[in-house]
């Protein structure tokens, strides 16, 4: 059986879309072309064009034609939300609750707790912009995100994001 990470199953184009920001955002001056950032983060070039052009349409980057030319930074890094950009190339963070049918009418507390995960994550990517991403990578802070999770009836999802560093 192959390991997966249930809580962040992110789907390629955020994982490569992150990689291209991350590249941009350390060297901010230079525009990097598809092909030299395709081979920094060691994917398919058509795969990060498409990422490139949906990070384009949405203001996040710009493409500087030309001899010279690439892709850069359009915003200054503490503009860009970390939610908008998970939302733009992972899809919307819906609570789904249970994929099982089996509770006959009782809340299914798996469900439950997924959901409210799914939820903390929202809300913690929701305070974070591409500057705290690129000092994590500068930086390397230890990151710790807590979360509580009760029962729907009496409680909330408590979280907590403390960064050291």
């Amino acid at each position: 059986m192959s390991p997966i990470n249930p809580i962040v199953n992110l789907p390629e184009p955020l994982w490569l879309g992150l990689h291209a920001l991350v590249a941009l955002g350390r060297e901010p001056e230079q525009p990097r072309t598809t092909e030299t950032l395709s081979e920094s983060i060691g994917c398919s070039k058509t795969h990060l064009s498409k990422v490139l052009q949906k990070l384009c349409h949405a203001g996040y980057v710009t493409a500087l034609r030309g001899p010279g030319g690439g892709y850069q930074l359009a915003l200054r890094p503490e503009k860009i939300c970390m939610l908008h950009v998970f939302e733009l190339l992972g899809g919307p963070f819906i609570p789904t609750g249970c994929t099982v049918d089996h509770h006959q009418n009782e809340p299914c507390l798996i469900g439950a707790m997924m959901d409210e995960l799914t939820i903390a994550f929202r809300d913690y990517l929701a305070t974070k912009t591409f500057y705290h991403l690129l000092r994590f990578y500068e930086l390397t802070p230890e990151i710790r995100i807590g979360v509580s999770v009760s029962q729907r009836t009496g409680g909330s999802c408590r979280r907590a994001a403390n960064e050291r560093n």
